[in-house]
């Protein structure tokens, strides 16, 4: 009886031994130690990203080495029989090496990665937790913001009034951009002092080159207050966030939309869907799937709408009169830079031209409508993402935004299209201004922008599971150049095409051949196919094609 008790007596410290050393150990995914890069600009914490394998990866920015990180731990930590005790610095460990962990919990190797040549954003939301402002867009919270140049210069440092979560689709995704306001106005990284910035995650973009190329080449070609913008690595409470692009808003003000403030008005055309959604107000345009946004005004509503529509009504009548108020179209918009953005639209393909995130502005006592500020790029340029938007391929010798009417945007640009002096000086911009940075674009990327990038763009396509941008990008690159000789063909050199017109069931693509060439290129349905729009006969997609055609997608017969 006496050995029996001293079995269970026994047996029950061991279970209590094996509580207290188990029982410390963190859940996975949640290692037990942290990192401080210490630098003599101040001390920030980089916490261990997990992997759901277990893998481990310390993301460290630009300018912190390997000699300025000390492990934050309450016990040792071996890194592949090399031991780490709180405060030690990483100089002995390597780079690019995963080291096999014991004595902790939560990861089971761990992998230091470094960025190079960005500036580092750090973020401390005052709860402490991304959980509040994640669970709604109109969710926002203060929050504590450094910012470091890419060699380690401490270049803010300050309070956000607030951070929330911005856009539409890409707020879904879960590397989510944010609409930051800082307390006080700053000149970030030489864009200017404001205190309203936003951080653009290009979720939906592998390459993380669209919206800053777009963006920084209108500013190139002529299109005023197109907003600048600098890539950032981004760290949220202590964890690395990915790759961002910290960028200029669009509003009015002297640094932005530098517009004066009286008779004055900044709109954007967007989904009436999701402006319903997210209980914004617009004002109706006549179209049922576009609304205006209001994002700055000093007039009526009713003042816009009138402007608006007469744009529409003057482009659309023959004699490019308005009947209600007797003006003629190239009184009522700024001719340069309808032409401008037009091409900034059509060049980059963007499936949103003229539909969503669609900038206009008037300046004062100067009744005419202009065209931009440009924003919104991240689905242009043959996006394998949204491919299904192009009409299921991916081929540059197509011509978008010549905004067919029923196509699911303003009918402004359709018609000013067709207008021989809108066209005329639309080929003479392109000549003169657009041509020359795009082959400047084709043969230097701008600066090496790709280059700029490469190093951040590997950790944060790590944290984030997606695709190497490696070959992405270089489709990017190879649109740009099939778009540019596309373009010139056919605004330039009176290129010979045969033009077919697809009717999808929600939009218009308009198709260039050349001649012989056949439709094989077309998407196909399981329940659809194609139709003549005149004869109603089913299109045989295979046949050389000679003559200019309307075709149209059908539920088969």
């Amino acid at each position: 009886m006496k050995s029996n008790r001293a079995e269970v007596y026994i047996l029950t410290l061991l279970l209590l031994a094996v509580a207290v050393v188990f029982g410390t150990r963190e859940p996975w995914g949640t290692p037990a130690f942290s990192f401080e890069a210490v630098t003599d600009q101040g001390t920030e914490t980089i916490q261990v990203w997990t992997r759901e394998d277990g893998a481990g990866f310390v993301f460290l920015p630009s300018y912190v080495n390997l000699d300025q990180l000390r492990i934050q731990t309450k016990r040792p930590v071996f890194f592949d029989g090399t031991k780490m005790t709180y405060g030690k610095t990483c100089e002995k460990l390597s780079l690019d090496r995963e080291y096999p962990l014991s004595g902790v919990g939560g990861c089971t190797s761990v992998t230091f990665l470094k960025s190079q040549g960005l500036p580092t954003l750090y973020i401390d939301t005052a709860s402490g937790s991304l959980e509040a402002i994640h669970g709604s867009k109109e969710n926002a919270e203060q929050a504590a913001m450094r910012l470091y140049s890419a060699t380690g210069e401490r270049v803010y440092y300050g309070n956000l009034d607030s951070i929330k979560v911005r856009g539409n689709s890409t707020a879904g995704e879960d590397k989510k951009p944010y609409n930051l306001t800082l307390s006080r106005e700053e000149d970030l990284l030489g864009m200017g002092a404001a205190a309203n910035w936003v951080l653009l995650a290009n979720a939906f973009d592998v390459t993380n080159l669209r919206n800053k190329i777009v963006c920084d080449f209108a500013g190139k070609a002529g299109l005023a207050y197109s907003p600048e913008s600098r890539w950032v690595d981004l760290y949220l409470n202590g964890e690395y966030a990915g790759l961002y692009q910290l960028s200029e808003r669009n509003e009015v003000h002297p640094q932005r939309v530098a517009i004066s403030k009286e008779g004055s008005f900044l709109v954007s055309m967007d989904f009436t869907e999701s402006l319903a959604a997210q209980g914004t107000a617009y004002i109706e345009t006549g179209s049922t799937e576009f609304g205006l946004r209001v994002r700055y005004s000093d007039v009526s509503n009713q003042t816009i709408a009138e402007a608006w529509r007469s744009i529409e009504a003057a482009t659309a009548a023959e004699d490019g009169v308005d009947p209600v108020t007797g003006k003629h179209w190239t009184e009522l918009i700024d001719l340069d830079s309808w032409v401008r953005k037009y091409l900034v639209e059509e060049i980059f393909a963007n499936v949103d031209g003229g539909r969503a995130s669609q900038f206009y502005y008037r300046n004062g006592a100067d009744q005419r409508l202009f065209a931009g500020p440009v924003w919104d790029y991240d689905r242009t340029l043959f996006n394998p993402c949204i491919y299904w938007e192009f009409g299921g391929t991916t081929q540059p010798d197509r011509s978008y935004n010549s905004f067919y009417v029923n196509c699911n945007s303003t009918s402004a640009y359709y018609h000013l299209y067709g207008r021989p002096a809108f066209y005329s000086y639309m080929t003479q911009v392109y000549q003169r201004d657009f041509l020359p940075l795009l082959r400047e674009l084709s043969e230097t990327g701008f600066f090496g922008y790709e280059e700029q990038i490469r190093h951040s763009s590997r950790l944060n396509q790590i944290r984030w599971s997606i695709p190497d941008a490696q070959e992405q990008t270089q489709a990017l690159w190879d649109s740009i150049a099939g778009r540019t000789a596309f373009l010139t063909g056919l605004w330039l050199e009176n290129r010979e095409y045969v033009r077919v017109l697809a009717r999808y069931v929600d939009r218009n693509v308009e198709y260039y051949l050349t001649p012989g060439e056949s439709l094989s290129q077309l998407p196909q349905y399981p329940s659809y196919d194609w139709y003549d729009a005149r004869t109603g006969q089913r299109v045989d997609t295979q046949a050389p094609l000679w003559e200019p055609m309307e075709i149209e997608l059908r539920e088969k017969q």
